[in-house]
């Protein structure tokens, strides 16, 4: 009897510690709608039409990253969904998508969204329902505003900041008498919407008390406008000799095109999201584009300084198998891979606890991420209250073939 006795004690132990093992397992993996053992949703909202379409294969490129680390197994054994809807580059559609990805797809939560006034349309109904809206691709300062806006982090560094660089650069071209251009007289074109109203806020941030002498001109436009005629004439009429050019996909194009045509040859200063070479510059015309300065972190697959470095050749690669139609050497598709690697990174960070809470935490803990996409010195760093990512430029000048440097790395 007592032998049998133990023989109970010694089972009822086993299954104890089996069923505290078992238990301990499921609760190492947390799920929100969206995630399972084989499957992560993830939602974005592109411009896969409309005004700024032109840069609609950025998503080709995210899309075809993970479909490549799919054929690997996934992220964590998991396979990655990812689900992309045309909002148009139009506010009320992107709200409208936004909200099928949440409410219909059951997506676990929104990454690498396109635009400024896009996806401030939807960043109070996702913080509300405390669904992360991550890695957007905008540096708007609203993206970047960690106390307000606590489940969304950016992309792109911050407009502001860019912008006071650009302000600094040119009082200091003003300050410094053996400056080829120490009478500076700045004209800004910028688009009418938080991307374009950030860069002139940062723009006199950096100016300083200077902003008012030095600012002889600001116009604007809608991204619909179907010219650009009267603004750039009006600045030309102005007498600027620095033209401050904040727009995007196809005002860009036309400004650059434009100001060309009538005669005016300013200082041209680029925003760096729409100063691609392949992108922009090239089609639109080379000696239309000499000159033109911009602030730069990202290293162009066309220069012949960065083309043969591995991660380069990797890059070209994959670009030639899985998305042949686009154009490998643009800076760009590179900067699509790698922000989708930032995303693959804070997946696998994520580990198995696949919840919202986790994945905005994850989303905020990257520290010093180096990549070889990134000019030397220039690192990626999100905290949980400071939500700019980058946070270093270095000036460079198209030289008709190449960005060439412009003294040394700036911050502000």
């Amino acid at each position: 009897m007592h032998f049998q006795n133990k023989g109970c004690l010694g089972a009822l132990t086993a299954a104890l510690v089996a069923a505290l093992l078992s238990s301990h397992a499921m609760a190492e993996k947390r799920y929100d709608r969206g995630a399972s053992d084989t499957e992560i949703k993830i939602g974005q909202t592109w411009a896969l039409s409309g005004p700024v379409a032109s840069e609609a294969y950025e998503t080709q490129v995210q899309a075809a990253y993970f479909e490549r680390l799919n054929e690997k197994g996934g992220i964590n054994g998991r396979k990655i969904r990812f689900i992309t809807l045309d909002d148009g580059y139009s506010p009320p559609r992107t709200m409208e998508q936004t909200r099928k990805l949440v409410e219909e797809d059951g997506v676990l939560f929104i990454a690498l969204p396109f635009g400024s006034p896009t996806n401030a349309a939807t960043q109070r109904y996702l913080n509300a329902a405390k669904v992360p809206q991550i890695l957007v691709t905008s540096g708007g300062s609203r993206f970047v505003d960690a106390k307000t806006w606590p489940w969304t982090t950016a992309a792109l560094p911050a407009y502001q900041r860019e912008g006071a660089i650009y302000g600094r650069y040119v009082a200091q071209m003003a300050a410094d008498p053996a400056s080829s251009l120490h009478a500076p007289k700045v004209g800004i074109l910028y688009q009418n919407d938080d991307f374009g109203r950030d860069f002139v806020k940062g723009v006199k941030a950096g100016m300083g008390a200077k902003a008012a002498s030095l600012i002889v001109k600001e116009v604007s436009y809608e991204p619909t406008d179907p010219t650009l005629d009267s603004q750039l004439i009006s600045l030309k009429a102005s007498g600027a000799n620095v033209f401050m050019n904040f727009t995007t996909g196809r005002a860009t194009s036309l400004s650059i095109r434009r100001a060309y045509e009538i005669g005016w040859r300013p200082l041209q200063i680029l925003d760096s999201p729409w100063a691609s070479i392949e992108a922009v510059l090239k089609p639109v015309g080379l000696e239309k584009s000499t000159g033109i300065i911009t602030a730069s972190y990202f290293k162009e697959p066309s220069d012949p300084a960065y083309s043969n470095e591995p991660s380069m050749v990797q890059f070209v690669e994959f670009m030639k198998k899985y998305v042949p139609d686009v154009n490998p050497r643009s800076r760009n598709a590179a900067i699509a891979y790698f922000d989708a690697s930032l995303l693959a990174r804070i997946i696998e960070q994520s580990g198995d606890d696949l919840t919202r809470a986790n994945i905005i935490k994850q989303a905020t803990s990257l520290s010093k991420v180096a990549s070889p996409f990134l000019l030397p010195g220039i690192t990626v760093n999100v905290g949980d209250s400071d939500r700019d990512p980058i946070k270093q430029f270095q000036i460079v000048r198209f030289d008709g073939t190449k960005w060439v440097p412009q003294g040394a790395l700036l911050s502000n």
